[in-house]
């Protein structure tokens, strides 16, 4: 279902971006947030799951990208984060967190995702350490 659903929202076989702003039009939702003693971890979902007004309206009072974590094509060279053919968020990521789980977690996207093309296994378990924000992505 979730190869499915990212091939016709997402155009296919490009890399997925796994911190883009939630949208009608092309992300899928791939995680929500819960809430933990050490701070906000990302639930994963079993698959990736189309974004419906239902959903970002369960997000209310707070932006949807506080409460889920979206996935949309990687705009690589149009997006702030990106420098040097990488995504510089999970470069300085990979310095600033220790993993949280010692095996790796269930993700929905991992076989396009970005980050996990880039950094691997080590970044995939801290990366659930990242709460969702509300990135800029807008186009240089």
């Amino acid at each position: 279902m979730t190869h499915n659903l990212v091939e016709t929202k997402l155009g296919g076989h490009q890399l997925l971006c796994p911190s883009a702003p939630g949208s009608l039009d092309d992300s899928v939702l791939i995680g929500v947030v819960t809430n933990h003693p050490e701070g906000p971890r990302v639930l994963p979902t079993e698959n990736a799951l189309p974004v419906t007004p239902e959903i970002l309206k369960m997000a209310e009072p707070v932006s949807p990208s506080e409460v889920f974590r979206f996935a949309a094509s990687c705009r690589a060279g149009k997006c702030l984060h990106f420098k040097n053919e990488e995504c510089q968020l999970t470069v300085r990521s990979v310095v600033l967190l220790d993993a949280v789980a010692d095996n790796l977690p269930k993700c929905p996207i991992r076989s396009l995702c970005r980050w996990f093309r880039q950094e691997g296994p080590e970044f995939a378990s801290a990366a659930r350490k990242l709460s969702p924000i509300n990135l800029d992505l807008t186009i240089r």
